[in-house]
């Protein structure tokens, strides 16, 4: 017979401020990385707000079902086995999923304006660098500018990607303060499980009475 496995509330409240951070924020995030404000197309936005939703729920979904996966064969082959099956599965599904699920360049609307001036056919909707493709020189804020010149470099890839490094960092920080907070209010709540007892204990106690 196996006794109770008690969980302090602490590690119940990182253990699901881990999980929230995986599904809500990380997983998320390889698909459809953190852009500073104001980068992306407007026509876009509403589609893109729906790509990322659906990344959201379907993280949620999948690492659901992976734990259900788990479960179900862990009663017949232990634990090792259900645990390596169970995360290959996870990884084979979510894969397939961000490779079905377009990217951001690749929504129709963007190829559709990807040949007008100021776009540029790109995986991402960050803004390109933008040449002179028209055969005359053009006079931009007082300055003339040649054919197949650039006349905007893009956006600045160091720029991107110090955004969305410290766009993880911040999320880290926000699931750890609420992992602590709740853990803390769960203690004062409920209180902190004792351990239990075990036979060298108990029979000393035996022999104390």
């Amino acid at each position: 017979m196996h006794g109770r496995v008690h969980v302090r509330p602490r590690n119940l409240a990182w253990m699901l401020a881990g999980f929230g951070f995986l599904d809500v924020y990380l997983l998320p995030f390889v698909k459809y990385p953190a852009n500073p404000p104001a980068i992306g197309h407007t026509f876009t936005i509403v589609t893109r707000g729906h790509l990322y939703l659906t990344m959201v729920a379907a993280s949620l979904i999948l690492l659901g079902l992976a734990g259900y996966l788990f479960r179900l064969l862990s009663r017949r082959f232990g634990t090792a086995a259900p645990v390596a099956l169970s995360v290959v599965a996870f990884h084979v599904v979510y894969g397939l999923l961000i490779g079905l699920l377009p990217s951001l360049g690749d929504l129709q609307a963007n190829v559709d304006a990807a040949h007008q001036f100021g776009f540029a056919r790109a995986a991402t909707e960050t803004p390109q660098p933008i040449t002179n493709v028209v055969s005359r020189p053009l006079v931009i804020d007082g300055q003339t500018v040649a054919p197949g010149q650039i006349v905007y470099p893009g956006f600045d890839p160091d720029v991107l990607w110090k955004f969305r490094w410290y766009s993880i960092l911040e999320q880290t920080l926000i699931w750890a303060t609420i992992a602590v907070v709740v853990g803390a209010l769960l203690e004062r709540l409920v209180g902190t499980p004792s351990a239990p007892a075990t036979q060298a204990s108990r029979a000393q106690m035996a022999a104390a009475e």
